[in-house]
């Protein structure tokens, strides 16, 4: 009784995801060899419903000579790691499969 049971057309808010990146995001150069630094800082936003967020493509840029991979990169949503630890390769981005789901008023940091 509380829910209206009548027929014809549904409206379903839609979501929208901000990002923006955090003022104490990292922006100078890795050492070369350097283990567990962190590349990079965003804050995701979601507005309206929440927001699944399956995939995210990482690109290095190299300002080096000669090829070669970030080496065991992973993607941690607060301080806890989402999908698995993988070899980028320099040349071009590679999707992480994080399956993360962000909710209205709560931003998370990754």
């Amino acid at each position: 009784t509380a829910v209206p049971l009548q027929g014809g057309t549904q409206t379903i808010s839609s979501g929208s995801l901000t990002i923006q990146k955090t003022v104490d995001s990292p922006s100078n150069n890795v050492t070369l060899n350097a283990s567990d630094v962190p590349l990079a800082r965003w804050t995701f936003t979601a507005y309206g419903e929440p927001v699944k967020i399956t995939a995210l493509s990482v690109q290095p840029v190299y300002t080096g000579t000669g090829t070669g991979s970030l080496k065991n990169g992973r993607l941690l949503f607060n301080g806890q790691q989402f999908g698995s630890t993988q070899n980028t390769p320099i040349a071009s981005g590679t999707p992480f499969t994080v399956n993360y789901t962000v909710n209205p008023g709560t931003p998370v940091t990754v």
